[in-house]
């Protein structure tokens, strides 16, 4: 017996529109798309272009008015609180003054206008000893700020006091930018063996007249959208996807005031 083989032809019109064109030939279609923008846009570039610069440099101009202006709203009336600790510290008082602190968190159309202030966690060495200062910015109550630490360290108690002269002019300042070495989304480790300010305490003794040292930490609360930004990278982490990128190392400087 022989095989017979049967084929069937089905014939029709061929399929037309935006989408068929895009699938069949992306080439042909962005190259169609971009001399249509063209030969549209050609006529009306004696005025598009003067137009479109005005509105660059109009933003730009507003963006950098609206950043200057929040920073002077941060720094007007802004405040050092210092912080006297209690004979004894509890452990976890760090994380119920931050838990206690995102309610600081403004809304999204507030951040926009407003922007998110930080707030600066201090640790001063002086040759006379070690000072625990808050910096709250001005638009941030400041009662909030100092409940939120008699709280969190049952004894501890605030006091607010003139904002001291970080570098007095003439001084030779060298500094250091530190950032987490692994992904943003890992949370930070908080349980310790041992005391992890033994070191940086330890760095600062020795101190001679005349020198400063000061650990600046900046936080503010994280918004929504970065929450679920984290929540999702960790999940694709999880199922195997590829690690995100990490932090960009710390880089130092050495300026002249």
């Amino acid at each position: 017996m022989e095989s017979v083989t049967a084929t069937a032809l089905v014939t029709g019109p061929a399929p037309h529109g935006p989408v068929a064109d895009f699938l069949t030939d992306p080439t042909a279609f962005w190259a169609f798309i971009t001399r249509t923008v063209l030969g549209w846009a050609a006529p009306y570039m004696p005025v598009l272009v003067p137009v479109t610069t005005a509105a660059a440099v109009c933003v730009t101009t507003a963006r950098g008015r609206m950043r200057h202006r929040r920073q002077r709203r941060f720094a007007d009336d802004a405040r050092c609180v210092e912080i006297l600790a209690p004979p004894q510290i509890p452990a976890k008082g760090g994380d119920v003054l931050w838990a206690q602190l995102a309610g600081l968190l403004r809304p999204w159309w507030r951040r926009l206008t407003d922007g998110q202030p930080h707030l600066g966690f201090e640790y001063a060495w002086s040759p006379t000893g070690l000072g625990i200062r808050l910096w709250v910015p001005g638009t941030v109550p400041l009662g909030l700020v100092r409940r939120a630490v008699e709280a969190a360290w049952p004894g501890a108690h605030t006091r607010v006091q003139q904002p001291p002269e970080l570098i007095p002019p003439g001084h030779v300042v060298t500094a250091g930018r530190l950032r987490p070495a692994r992904p943003e989304v890992l949370p930070l480790r908080t349980e310790h063996a041992a005391d992890p300010l033994r070191a940086v305490l330890q760095a600062a003794t020795g101190m001679s007249e005349g020198e400063t040292a000061l650990v600046q930490i900046l936080v503010r609360p994280a918004t929504g959208a970065a929450v679920r930004r984290a929540r999702r990278t960790a999940r694709r982490l999880k199922a195997g996807g590829s690690a995100p990128r990490l932090a960009r190392s710390c880089c130092t400087g050495h300026n002249q005031y």
